[in-house]
């Protein structure tokens, strides 16, 4: 679920036609505006726990102080958008969705959050597009052109995946070291990846480079049980204040001020960097897949990634 805790595993499985960790953001909160809720906003939501079993394709939701919550995930709403299909509103983004759940639901959410908000899916089905703002009207479904169409990333920012290095974190947490201020961990930047570095590698500490900043494509080495799996790195990931909140207790921190110092470019703050499948492999790939059963697109801890 976008904006709460992130569900950390051993090994994940992939989507096929887009490289995305199956069920990754397919869940938002969402207000009585239709946008998403988020994290700087609720930091509540911090405590909020989704853990899905991609056996039993149930997402148990937990909470400080409330009974566990059990969803379905492949329970269909009674009749054709029985609780509604519309518009969720993403960081300037408007991204097709349904509302998932019944009245239950939606007041387990309430009841903790203190406001009243619903549980909302992407819907792969409806045609998800990006406008300049909200003062420009919404095209309809016929009038949209191919160029705003978003790429499969359900409800994410941008990309598929989100990849940083401890390294990087490292460098960070010398600098807020140096400044007096609390340590970071990988979680406060909501990645999908996090990657160690092979052998010895010496903080550059002049420069404050990370390790990834040069990386163009990443390839899972050769496994005789998998299918080869090719990243290429479309670009770095900008920063909001958002990376200031501890996701272990929803507090506010620094970051976002120390990495201003070291990692400011073009108007922007970036920390990680973006990853999507190869022109080749987006071509050679066939309709999405949800099922557990999709060996050949796993990802497991300790699988090594060769860097250009």
């Amino acid at each position: 679920i976008k904006s709460c805790r992130a569900q950390r595993v051993k090994r994940w499985c992939l989507e096929r036609s887009s490289l995305r960790p199956v069920w990754d953001r397919e869940f938002a909160l969402v207000d009585s505006l239709g946008t998403a809720m988020r994290l700087q906003r609720y930091p509540q939501m911090a405590f909020i726990t989704p853990e899905i079993n991609l056996e039993t394709r149930i997402m148990t939701v937990s909470a400080p102080g409330k009974t566990p919550l059990r969803i379905l995930l492949d329970q269909e709403p009674d009749g054709p958008n029985a609780y509604g299909e519309g518009i969720v509103k993403v960081c300037g983004n408007r991204c097709g969705g349904v509302l998932w759940g019944d009245y239950a639901v939606s007041q387990w959410f309430s009841d903790y959050l203190g406001v009243q908000c619903w549980l909302a899916r992407h819907s792969p089905e409806s045609l998800d597009y990006q406008v300049p703002n909200d003062n420009i009207s919404s095209p309809s479904r016929e009038s949209r052109k191919p160029e705003q169409k978003r790429s499969s990333v359900a409800f994410a920012n941008e990309q598929p995946l989100l990849l940083i290095s401890e390294h990087a974190v490292e460098l960070l947490n010398n600098v807020l070291a140096a400044q007096g201020q609390s340590s970071v961990t990988s979680r406060h930047f909501r990645p999908n990846l996090v990657v160690r570095l092979a052998g010895r590698h010496v903080l550059d500490d002049t420069t404050k480079t990370h390790a990834e900043d040069g990386w163009t494509r990443l390839r899972v080495l050769d496994d005789p049980t998998k299918q080869s799996i090719d990243f290429d790195v479309v670009g770095q990931c900008a920063r909001c204040s958002m990376v200031d909140v501890d996701p272990s207790s929803g507090t506010k921190g620094n970051a976002l001020r120390a990495l201003a110092d070291y990692r400011r470019s073009n108007g922007q703050i970036t920390f990680g960097i973006f990853l999507r499948q190869t022109a080749a492999q987006t071509a050679a790939q066939t309709a999405p897949t949800r099922t557990a059963n999709c060996k050949e697109l796993w990802l497991e801890e300790g699988d090594i990634l060769s860097c250009e």
